[in-house]
């Protein structure tokens, strides 16, 4: 039998058995931790003993057979030949047995006999009987001492055929703490994981698996009861243990616990009073039957309270117990939901949080703890939530939990497609608010602004026309950056106050379940203003850090806003990769109307891809009906559309863009920035010939784009003039376009980059396949210059006091011109006479 590093060993019981042989008895007691390889030794060194002709007589003690009174050939040999007695684990001996040995080890001096005993010291009197052997002149000790890495290296080597590395051989030494079993159980689970992965890696990649597992249980029911229990308490109280609570926990004395941290330091299973893996510790605490295990978590649970260790190590103690007759202190749950939360642990939050509402039947208190839970459950599952929502509700009035919570419930109500009946709670926990300490709290108006960004159609109800509710605030500055998606929807500008009212709250804000609804609508202001690099920043950082919070609702909704980005910028495959993380984050019920969003991004990006029976695939969803009272409405409408459109129902197409078109009218947010719909819808009508209507929506188009422009750039003749000859030539740029991409199934593409902001063509642009404007220049001919020019500012939209002061003439001139020109014209309007002359 080969050993490693035991070569010193054998040569000195070599030594004593040639001692022997010339009559002087001798004894060798073999010390060292639990597989430190005393058996190992023992049984090599009777072969050799066996091979030279010296009888040897072995016996083994154990837990279950401690007496030696009935073993054949330990007494004294009366015939004088040389012999050797083996007996292994004495530290099992009971007194009797032990005193034995100690009788037969003082008198084996005088004969030809070598005693060889091996023990591993774990009691005081186990000490006592050592030291008394080792006071014997005709004693030796040996200790067994760990191995070294070059001896790990070989056997690693030679019997398992493993090449180690460094940091591998140290990782190996470090499990095993000088442990052979455990360091040979190691090498078997990385034998095996070479050929399947099983196990937990350990730092340098060593697998942790089933081998060593069963091996320190080995290791463990070696211990008498008594250490057991004691060892239980410790692995209980994990990272937190110490003498004496161990000691408190598994009702024994200190005195026990330091004798059974010697003896598992001993055996390498601890280090530093600490076990070496958390395998080890589990494999002890598998051992405990259910019952027994629940009591000890829950005295480990008051231990840990007393020494003021964090709550979240209590409350783990008693969710392991789960005994709903624990009852939890508001400190002891507030405390764990908060630590729990800051640790990205929504699961732990949670099971506290149930274990603690069955501990208690009291209303109040159940309300309390079932809204606790709504909100951490807010960004991970936001059905469950709702409903516990619900129950909290039916224990205290649900204005009074509005009161405490109105983003969080205004959201659900959002997300659930009740908007008119979140405002009217808001303003309902308002008046309750009123007359306690949250009157007038910022909260109530950030929820309002929250509902009404949404749910723009709203808006008329809940403010004068054509003003977005925006309370008064200090300084000027707006109260929330919901406001600032307000504002944009209801101008449709890239209002420079909004932008960086929605930038401050990003850069300043930070990312948690109360704050993300906010910031998710200040991301919404950035995509509406066209505000690419800055919101593309901001994305990249709270994706990071959602993901990092372990929030998926709202990875998904910052993903939505990433793929409708990418989609502005032409980006196919990134919007459909975003749409797709996106809607793989959440059942269609837990999106609600939010989910209009990142199914019309999956579909456009892949109509713009070609895929499309995937972009198909997308109208199997069911959606809510109230989809189309929110925001996301439109662009699922736009995209359904251009999905008719590639499949030839053009008709379809033109209901659904119009559809969005209506909306976006009656919302009061009919802007370009916000949905495109009258270049898709002309570009519908051109794919059936219908040239008139189409014109007529690219001049509308026109219109308002050169109107704003006009309002920034002044009013001067001139101006108007110019913008009338660059209305004609842009209109004559996006017919071409359109017309080109009819003709080719490639609207969306086109109405895209149609869409996107930036200078209108040159007057040089390349003229259409026909031009539109000569289908109306003969009118032109038909007026005197000062006729035409009148009639040309009137078309613009321009009212006559200001063509009268544009052209230096009265308004009674002006209204003459357009008298005569009406009548030569054979209209009876300005809007009969811009459809003329375009």
């Amino acid at each position: 039998m080969k050993l490693l590093e035991r070569d010193s060993n054998i040569t000195q019981l070599n030594f004593l058995l040639d001692k022997i042989a010339g009559g002087t008895g001798q004894v060798a007691v073999v010390t060292g931790p639990a597989g430190a390889g005393k058996t190992t030794l023992m049984s090599a060194f009777t072969e050799e003993a066996r091979t030279r002709g010296v009888p040897v007589v072995f016996t083994a003690l154990s837990p279950f057979r401690q007496g030696l009174h009935q073993e054949p050939g330990l007494g004294l040999d009366p015939g004088g030949e040389p012999r050797v007695l083996c007996v292994d684990d004495i530290h099992h001996a009971d007194p009797e047995a032990l005193s034995l040995i100690t009788r037969l080890a003082v008198e084996a001096g005088s004969r030809p006999l070598l005693m060889l005993l091996t023990m591993r010291p774990t009691r005081p009197t186990h000490e006592e009987v050592l030291a008394e052997l080792n006071g014997l002149a005709h004693s030796r000790h040996l200790r067994l001492r760990p191995l070294t890495p070059y001896a790990i290296r070989q056997l690693a080597e030679e019997s398992f055929g493993l090449s180690l590395s460094d940091a591998a051989l140290a990782e190996a030494g470090t499990l095993s703490g000088g442990n052979t079993g455990l360091l040979k159980a190691i090498l078997m689970d990385y034998q095996q994981s070479l050929e399947r992965l099983t196990g937990t890696p350990g730092s340098a990649g060593l697998p942790v698996g089933p081998t060593y597992r069963s091996t320190v249980l080995d290791h463990y029911f070696r211990l008498d009861t008594e250490l057991r229990r004691a060892a239980q308490g410790i692995a209980i109280l994990g990272e937190f243990s110490t003498p004496r609570s161990a000691a408190q926990v598994a009702g024994t004395t200190v005195e026990v616990i330091d004798q059974t941290l010697q003896v598992l330091t001993s055996a390498g299973l601890m280090e530093n009073n600490r076990f070496r893996h958390r395998v080890i510790e589990e494999a002890v605490i598998s051992t405990i039957p259910s019952a027994q295990a629940s009591a000890l978590r829950i005295r480990a649970a008051s231990a840990l309270r007393g020494m003021g260790a964090p709550a979240l190590e209590v409350a783990k103690r008693l969710i392991a117990a789960d005994d709903e007759h624990v009852p939890w202190s508001d400190s002891l749950l507030h405390e764990t939901v908060i630590q729990a939360m800051a640790g990205n642990d929504r699961h732990l939050a949670v099971s506290a949080l149930r274990l603690a509402l069955r501990s208690t039947s009291e209303p109040g208190r159940r309300a309390a703890i079932l809204t606790k839970t709504a909100l951490v459950l807010t960004a991970y599952d936001p059905e469950l939530s709702c409903q516990y929502f619900h129950e909290a509700g039916a224990l205290v009035p649900m204005v009074d939990l509005w009161v405490h919570h109105p983003t969080a419930l205004a959201d659900q109500m959002i997300r659930r497609g009740r908007a008119d009946e979140a405002l009217e709670m808001l303003a309902a926990a308002r008046r309750r608010a009123a007359r306690g300490e949250r009157a007038d709290h910022p909260e109530f108006t950030a929820a309002r602004l929250l509902v009404l960004g949404e749910y723009p159609g709203l808006l008329g109800a809940a403010s004068a026309p054509g003003e977005p509710p925006e309370p008064e605030a200090p300084g000027g500055q707006l109260p929330d950056p919901t406001a600032a998606l307000l504002r944009v929807l209801t101008s449709g500008q890239a209002d420079p106050e909004a932008v960086a009212a929605a930038s401050d709250a990003l850069y300043s804000t930070p990312f948690n379940d109360d704050t993300a609804p906010s910031l998710c609508a200040a991301l919404a202001a950035l995509l509406y203003c066209g505000e690419r690099p800055l919101l593309r920043g901001f994305l990249d950082r709270l994706l990071t850090e959602a993901e990092w919070q372990r929030a998926p609702m709202w990875q998904a909704r910052l993903l939505s806003i990433r793929a409708a980005l990418a989609l502005t910028e032409g980006s196919h495959y990134a919007a459909r990769q975003a749409a797709e993380a996106a809607l793989a984050l959440g059942s269609p019920q837990a999106f609600g109307t939010r989910i209009g969003g990142p199914l019309a991004a999956l579909m456009l990006s892949t109509i713009a891809t070609g895929d499309l029976d995937r972009a198909r695939k997308c109208l199997d969803q069911p959606v809510p009906p109230e989809l189309f009272e929110s925001r996301h409405g439109l662009p699922y409408l736009y995209a359904r559309g251009h999905l008719s459109l590639v499949d030839g129902r053009s008709d379809a197409a033109l209901t659904d863009f119009l559809a969005a078109g209506r909306l976006m009218s009656a919302w009061g947010i009919d802007h370009e920035s916000v949905l495109p719909w009258r270049l898709a819808a002309a570009g519908a009508l051109l794919t059936r010939g219908r040239q008139e209507d189409a014109v007529q929506l690219i001049d509308q188009r026109l219109d308002r784009l050169l109107g704003s422009d006009q309002e920034a750039d002044g009013e001067g003749t001139s101006n108007v003039i110019d913008s009338v000859e660059q209305h004609n030539s842009a209109r004559e740029h996006v017919f071409a376009v359109l017309t080109e991409a009819a003709q080719e199934g490639q609207m969306f593409e086109a109405v895209r980059k149609l869409a996107v902001p930036g200078p209108l063509p040159p007057l040089e642009a390349s003229a259409a396949r026909y031009r539109i404007e000569d289908r109306f220049s003969h009118y032109l001919n038909k007026l005197t210059h000062s006729e035409r020019r009148v009639a040309m500012l009137a078309a613009t939209g321009s009212s006559n006091r200001k063509i009268a002061r544009s052209l230096s003439v009265t308004i009674s001139t002006v209204e003459q011109h357009l008298t005569r020109t009406y009548k030569k014209l054979g209209v009876t309007g300005r809007r009969e006479l811009r459809a003329k002359l375009g």
